[in-house]
Parts: C-alpha cells; structure tokens; sequence
C-alpha cells in the first residue's frame, strides 16, 4: 500500500485564482543561521524587489554574531534566540 497523490495542487494564489494583492501582508521571515544558504536568502529578500514584494525579513540569528557585522543592519539582527 503506497501513499496515494495528494488532489491539492496548490493554493488559490498558485493556480492564479488570486492575485498577490488579495494576499495580504507579506510574508516575515527569520534566519536562524548566516551561512551560505542564510547569506543568499538574506540577500534575496533586501536586494531583489519581485521577493520583497512578498517577503520582509524579520531577523537573522547566527551563533557568530561578528559575521553579521556590516552585511545585515543593526536592526535585523537578533544577538539571543
């Protein structure tokens, strides 16, 4: 007995039912981790203006807060969790 296909396909937003403005808010978004990946996605959603059309950042955490140092502003970054 194998797991059968989910029939959702998608919320109404990605089956173009609705447009973004029906959305809402946008989307916050926290970073646990300044890594590669915390680094692109970080970048992403400052610097490109289709992403922060949906997307905010709200934080990003890193265990060296010293990597954050003049690459995420003061405000963003979150020094406890």
């Amino acid at each position: 007995m194998g797991r059968r296909p989910s029939k959702n396909r998608g919320g109404a937003y990605r089956r173009g039912e609705i447009g973004r403005e029906a959305m809402g808010a946008k989307r916050r978004i926290g970073l646990v981790g300044y890594g590669k990946l915390g680094q692109f996605i970080a970048d992403a959603i400052v610097n490109d203006e289709s992403i922060a059309a949906d997307y905010e950042l709200a934080f990003v955490w890193n265990r060296s807060a010293a990597a954050m140092e003049g690459k995420v502003p003061a405000e963003l970054q979150m020094h406890e969790l």
